[in-house]
Order: C-alpha cells, then sequence, then structure tokens
C-alpha cells in the first residue's frame, strides 16, 4: 500500500501537491520541473525535426559468386549507312547527291551558330528529301549488312562459349538507332562469367567492311553501349568509341541498387514506351532519350526514322498511333516549311506512281505511316538542331529520377594495336574472315578491332539506401525521452484523457443533480504526504 502511495508522489504533478513541505524546497522543486519540460520540450522538437528530415543511408554488400551475367551489349558502325553503295546507286543523278553534299556541310557550319539552324530552309532540298521518302529511308535502303560486323560472318561463335549466332537470326539481334542498325548481344542474360580475367569473358572480332564513311562521320569505327538487358538504346548516349587497328579491354564491375521513393528518397519508376521485350522501366538514359525525342517530334513535325522502325517492327503501333495523333493535332502549329514539306510529300508520290499509291522497297514505307516519319536526312537535320537547342539551354530537360532498382556497370578500358603483327594477321585472323578478295594485313588495320569485355572479379556490391529512422525507433525515441525526463507515458496519457472525460460528465450532470453520479477516489496519499510534513517539521 505505501508503494504504491509512495509511486503516486513520484508524479511532476504530485510533488508541488506535498503538505508541510518550506517554500524554498517548493521553488526548488519548481525550477526543477520547469527546467526538465524545456529541456524535455527541446529534445522533442530534435526528434521530430530529425524524423521529418527522412534522411537515409547507403549499405553496401559485396557478394562473391559463383558466376555473374554479363550486361547486354549493344555494337553500332560509327558509318550509319553504306554511303558507297549510296553514291553508286545516285549516279546517274548528280544533282541530288550534290544536295545532299551541299545539305550535310551547311549543317556542319551551322552547327553552332546561334539561330542558323532554326531559319535552314528546307525546301532547297525538297527533291532529295522527296526522294529518300518515295524509296525509303537510306539507312535501311543502304544498311550496313549487319552479319558482315562480326569476323566469321556466317556462324560466329563467342570465345568458344557456345553462343552461336547464325546468319539468318541476326534480325533477332539487331535494333535500329539513330546511328544505324545495331547489333545486340545478351538482352536475355544468359551469357555469363565464371572466372575472373579476361580470357573468362566475351571477346569480339569486329570488321567495319566500310570503303567510304560518310565525311559528317565524327569518327572511324564502332560504339560499344554497356546497358541493363532490357534497356533500350537508341540514340548515342554512353557509349565506348573502338577504332580501327585496335584491340580493346572492357574491365567491368557491377553494382546493384535498391533506392527509397520519395520523401526518403528520390527514384521512380516510370514504365518504358520503347521495351524491345518484357516491360521494364526506363533507366536515365531512356528518359533522356525519350524527351529528345518528343522534342524532336515537336519541333520538326515528323517521327525520327528509327522510332517509327522500331515501334512498327515491334508491333507497338498503339505509341506510334499516339504520336501521330499529336502531329495531326499541332498541324496548324507547324512552321510553313513543315506544311510545305507534307504537301510535297503527298504531290511527289502521286506524281512518281501516275496518281497510284506509292509503291516503295521497306514494309514500313508501304504503310499509313509514310508522310509522318522522318527520313535519315531529315531526322538528321533535326537532331542536329534539338542537340543545339539543348546544349544552348533554349530547350531544359526535366531532371530524370533513377528506377528503385537497377544494375549498373563500371567500365576501365585500355588500348593496344590490332593486328600486332602481319604474321599474327596470317596465322590468326585472316582464315576466319569470308571476304572476295581476302582480306589484307591493311585492310585489317583500317577496318578489323577486337574487343574484350569482361569481369576481373567475380562478385556483385549490393548498394541499398536504407531509412535512417523508421516509425518504431521514433516511438521508442519519444518515448523514453518523456517518460526519462517528466515520467510522461501513454498512461499518462490515458489517465488525461479519464480525467478529462470525468470532469466533463460531472460538469453536465451537476447541473441536473445536487449530487454528480462520479465520485473522485479517496486521496491515499495524505497518509505519505502527512509523514513526509512531520519529517519537514521535526
Amino acid at each position: 500500500m505505501y508503494i504504491v502511495q509512495f509511486s503516486v508522489l513520484l508524479s511532476p504533478f504530485q510533488v508541488l501537491r506535498v503538505s508541510g513541505r518550506p517554500r524554498w524546497c517548493r521553488a526548488v522543486w519548481f525550477l526543477v520541473i520547469i527546467v526538465l519540460m524545456i529541456f524535455t520540450g527541446y529534445m522533442v522538437y530534435r526528434l521530430f525535426s530529425d524524423y521529418f528530415k527522412y534522411n537515409s543511408f547507403n549499405q553496401s554488400t559485396t557478394m562473391w559468386r559463383n558466376n555473374i551475367s554479363l550486361p547486354a551489349i549493344t555494337i553500332c558502325n560509327e558509318n550509319s549507312f553504306n554511303y558507297t553503295a549510296f553514291t553508286e546507286a545516285l549516279t546517274d543523278n548528280p544533282t541530288l547527291l550534290q544536295e545532299f553534299k551541299t545539305l550535310m556541310i551547311e549543317l556542319e557550319d551551322h552547327n553552332d551558330e546561334v539561330g542558323e539552324l532554326e531559319y535552314l530552309d528546307k525546301t532547297a532540298y525538297n527533291d532529295l528529301l522527296n526522294w529518300e521518302m518515295e524509296e525509303g529511308s537510306l539507312v535501311l535502303r543502304f544498311r550496313e549488312t549487319l552479319f558482315h560486323t562480326l569476323v566469321g560472318e556466317y556462324d560466329y561463335k563467342m570465345h568458344d562459349r557456345g553462343y552461336h549466332i547464325p546468319q539468318a537470326d541476326y534480325a533477332e539481334y539487331s535494333q535500329m538507332t539513330e546511328l544505324g542498325e545495331c547489333f545486340e548481344l545478351n538482352d536475355d542474360g544468359k551469357l555469363q562469367q565464371s572466372r575472373g580475367g579476361h580470357s573468362g569473358g566475351v571477346t569480339i572480332d569486329l570488321d567495319a567492311n566500310v570503303k567510304d564513311y560518310v565525311f559528317t562521320t565524327p569518327t572511324k569505327g564502332f560504339l560499344i553501349f554497356i546497358r541493363n538487358h532490357d534497356e533500350t538504346v537508341m540514340m548515342n548516349l554512353g557509349g565506348y568509341v573502338v577504332t580501327p587497328g585496335s584491340e580493346v579491354f572492357l574491365r567491368l564491375s557491377t553494382s546493384h541498387f535498391t533506392r527509397l521513393e520519395p520523401p526518403h528518397g528520390t527514384c521512380k519508376n516510370v514504365l518504358s514506351q520503347y521495351a524491345k521485350h518484357d516491360s521494364h522501366y526506363e533507366t536515365v538514359r531512356e528518359c533522356i532519350q525519350r524527351q529528345k525525342l518528343s522534342i524532336m517530334i515537336a519541333k520538326c513535325g515528323c517521327v525520327p526514322w528509327y522510332l517509327a522502325e522500331r515501334l512498327y517492327t515491334l508491333g507497338k503501333v498503339d505509341v506510334l498511333d499516339a504520336y501521330i495523333v499529336k502531329l495531326n493535332k499541332e498541324h496548324s502549329l507547324l512552321s510553313r516549311q513543315a506544311r510545305v514539306r507534307r504537301e510535297a510529300k503527298e504531290q511527289y508520290r502521286v506524281r512518281r506512281n501516275g496518281g497510284q499509291a506509292s509503291t516503295n522497297n521497306e514494309e514500313l514505307y508501304k504503310s499509313k505511316y509514310n508522310k509522318n516519319i522522318c527520313g535519315y536526312i531529315e531526322q538528321y537535320t533535326c537532331q542536329v538542331y534539338v542537340e543545339y537547342l539543348v546544349r544552348k539551354q533554349i530547350v531544359t530537360l526535366e531532371p530524370c529520377p533513377e528506377p528503385c532498382e537497377y544494375s549498373d556497370w563500371q567500365v576501365e578500358n585500355s588500348v593496344s594495336v590490332f593486328p600486332s603483327t602481319e604474321e599474327y594477321f596470317d596465322t590468326f585472323i585472316k582464315d576466319k574472315v569470308e571476304k572476295t578478295p581476302a582480306p589484307t594485313y591493311e585492310y585489317a588495320q583500317q577496318n578489323m578491332a577486337r574487343v574484350h569485355i569482361y569481369y576481373d572479379q567475380i562478385r556483385v556490391d549490393e548498394i541499398k539506401q536504407t531509412k535512417a529512422y523508421e516509425p518504431q525507433n521514433f516511438i521508442a525515441e519519444f518515448g523514453g525521452t518523456v517518460d526519462l525526463f517528466i515520467g510522461f507515458s501513454f498512461f499518462t496519457v490515458c489517465q488525461l484523457i479519464e480525467i478529462s472525460i470525468a470532469y466533463c460528465i460531472s460538469r453536465l450532470w451537476s447541473r441536473k443533480k445536487e449530487t454528480p453520479p462520479y465520485t473522485t477516489p479517496p486521496n491515499t496519499s495524505k497518509v505519505v504526504q502527512n509523514n513526509l510534513g512531520s519529517v519537514y517539521d521535526g
């Protein structure tokens, strides 16, 4: 009984009610309680402040494995189309060939001049533009033969690892990009490495097979993109240049990231519109692509040929239709030059076919989308203009959030000469290349390259973003703070609620009856109070 009575006196509200204490003792207790209340309020403020900052931290764990999947790889020839075949096709029409050269030179000359590209008079090149649209995109008509890109063109085997790619299956491994037709590898992630070093990875021999480069091509050779298995690469963003006559070693290390959504993190899952296989969330690179493509469509009034080709062949005509509907709605907002170009396209088709529907070599250009597609020339013109707008910040791209779960690859590269000597070429390379006439050492130096893609160590760094302050941690710290300094707990809250309800009921009841239905319990602490008072009096 005395223990219960004594525990009641431990409350800060009961301490001041003890009878018999001198005034100086009450004043000291009052100051102690005020200081504790202020300090508790400050601590509670700090707890709320820390919690609503939504801080987080990264937990990193290194996972060693028996084998690890290599990334998906996209290989593109820097020469976007076969310029040699193109010039040969226009031997009988030198005027169109000269228009093409003049346009490309003008684009290069005005690439960095403010405002020049916006007022480029494309009507001067109507014959060239219409010729391309009538026959089909230059890249599709004069595409670099994809199976010639890899040495051993008819049955290529990836470093004796059983990854056969027959010639008939090359279409399955190809993708149209702004760089032309590119080769894709390991989209399914089945190509894996089980031992460290370049001997355990993938070795790819490349053959540019180019006689004449388009004179606007920035560098000769190839671009290699290291990407996620379900990622789509359509624009030249983040590639590694491989020049002919070089042996390139791309040493990989990989990290798997798990990010938090707002408010603790910044990740956001956005479904990709251009997925080749199953649906997936777009990466930062895909987000930049999507925004640039939207700007190109809005500014130039047509869909880039490689985007249309991709959506059409993948059966994603709903996405393509959405672009076409948007273009038709904005038809009245297009520049005069764009309207003239569209009208000229229709007239040119009718004139060339004697009033009949056009006949094109490519399936896409036989479809209803024909008039809404940018050919290579128009797309390249528009692309140069859009890059200028973005570079000068006339048009700004929105920040791209990273997906909430993704893998990333860090690449270190080193380069040596390939083939190293003429003897090496004769012994190890010459017989693998099926060409007529047989390639020479000089041809190999100007067209061939070897690429090694491998992990140095068979491990994955798992990086997980974790909340610094979970709700249960906040509740525990809040309860511990207020209970330690002022003896406040959930039981105290319940008692305060009970007293408040009882007080309200008693006040209402007293208006009707003289005796309220609720009576306060007897003060069981009076005995202890009297005893304490006698101590101070004594």
